[in-house]
């Protein structure tokens, strides 16, 4: 109550005295960080050219989340920055806008161009480089209200011009290396209806002679309804591959693979098989990420846990097994354990672990215990662990109660009680924990 008369204050503060300020709407009071002094004087020279009437826009995925991008995009010393805005209605300046913003040698931000862009929203921002040339690429994916197919504009910036070099329409948008020149393309997945039939094919794009050129394509699936998740890690050479997660006409994920062989798209999945099939078919949930932090992407497979086998399908548990995929050898499995959807973490089983340790949620406390199986679920079992997700306020009662902190992601501390004095071999260390959790975003 007293936060919102504080903004019921603070908005007829507003009201009285006449103020015009920037607005951030709903989307930009959860997302709007405090400026910091380069982008307050961004904001300034921004203003100080198209006014203050503008609500701010964020890119909803990838890297650059900022409504300022600030980059050094062209061939002089110096950054530039992107502004992504609306007009508010008082404005007659409908749509989604960007502004140009470049540091003169007085240390000035200036604004060079205003550009109107082809969407509501801003998907995605990448910047990179794709020539010889020191000038960057701007890539901007942009998404409408209605509709999975997004617009792409490729910006070039030179001698105080900012202009579109490339249009087209994508359902998924990656970069990748290209070793060939050691500067990077970017990958297109576009969709195709013909006679209600949907497919997909992927399309590479690279600078050639100052000029983006898009390659014939490649096809992808068959059986792909969407495309719901995209990752880019590197393979067992070091060199660059996209992996792809789909939805099939069942609901469940499957995983596709892009890398270059020869300068060309490949995707193994389609051409030769090594080892997919049917293997990574899995509940919606379980996406390709890179656990460990080590650059390669793990693809999940699931099947029930221990003592789950007959169960129905909203009480099922699972083991995860996660795979790598190596170019000669093709899946290589890398680990075994449990996966947390709703807390968001994994557990990695120690070999000792593995045909023997079953998991139960505690529906009183919400909290994940581990047990040495016995044949039997709903017996009485020898209980491990347990873990819990617990918020900052709540650390001291949990710790007077035993349990230590493993982790954090933001608000939350991950803690872990283990039973006292038990001389059971399969109770892991802390230090044996530690090294086998993971959060995942």
């Amino acid at each position: 109550m007293k936060r919102m008369l504080n903004l019921l204050l603070a908005f007829a503060v507003l009201t009285m005295t006449g103020c015009s300020a920037v607005s951030f709407g709903v989307e930009g009071l959860i997302n709007a960080p405090k400026l910091t002094k380069q982008q307050s004087e961004i904001h300034k020279a921004l203003e100080k050219s198209i006014g203050s009437n503008i609500t701010l826009k964020y890119p909803k995925n990838g890297d650059n989340r900022s409504a300022y991008v600030v980059s050094n995009i062209d061939n002089e010393a110096g950054n530039e920055a992107i502004v992504f805005y609306e007009y508010n209605s008082t404005v007659k300046k409908e749509g989604l806008w960007l502004s140009v913003l470049d540091n003169n040698e007085d240390d000035d931000w200036v604004c060079m161009a205003e550009v109107s862009c082809p969407g509501t929203d801003i998907s995605k921002v990448v910047i990179s480089s794709m020539g010889s040339e020191n000038n960057k690429n701007v890539i901007v994916g942009y998404q409408n209200i209605a509709g999975e197919e997004k617009a792409l504009e490729v910006y070039r910036y030179d001698n105080g011009e900012f202009k579109s070099i490339c249009s087209d329409n994508y359902s998924v948008l990656e970069t990748i290396s290209i070793s060939k020149n050691n500067q990077n393309g970017f990958v297109l997945i576009q969709k195709n209806v013909v006679d209600e039939i949907i497919t997909y094919k992927a399309y590479l794009y690279e600078m050639e002679n100052k000029h983006l050129v898009k390659s014939n394509g490649i096809d992808m699936s068959d059986d792909v309804v969407s495309y719901v998740n995209s990752k880019t890690g590197r393979l067992d050479d070091n060199s660059q591959a996209i992996y792809l997660d789909y939805l099939n006409a069942d609901n469940n994920l499957r995983t596709e693979i892009l890398y270059l062989n020869d300068g060309k798209l490949y995707n193994p999945v389609t051409v030769d098989k090594k080892g997919f099939g049917t293997r990574f078919n899995r509940p919606s949930g379980y996406d390709s990420m890179d656990i460990d932090k080590d650059g390669q992407i793990e693809i999940p497979s699931v099947r029930p846990m221990l003592g789950y086998e007959n169960a129905v399908e909203q009480d099922l548990e699972y083991m995860s097994t996660w795979s790598v995929y190596d170019k000669e050898k093709g899946i290589v499995d890398k680990a075994s354990g449990y996966y947390s959807l709703s807390d968001g973490f994994v557990i990695i089983y120690p070999n000792r672990w593995n045909n023997i340790v079953t998991m139960k949620k505690d529906l009183n406390s919400g909290e994940i215990v581990f047990y040495k199986y016995n044949g039997d679920i709903n017996a009485e079992m020898t209980e491990l662990m347990r873990v819990a997700s617990v918020g900052k306020n709540d650390v001291r009662e949990y710790a007077d109660r035993g349990y230590k902190i493993i982790d954090s992601k933001g608000q939350l501390d991950y803690m872990v009680k283990l039973p006292d004095g038990s001389n059971e071999p399969l109770v892991l260390t802390i230090d044996e924990i530690q090294n086998s959790f993971y959060t995942v975003e």
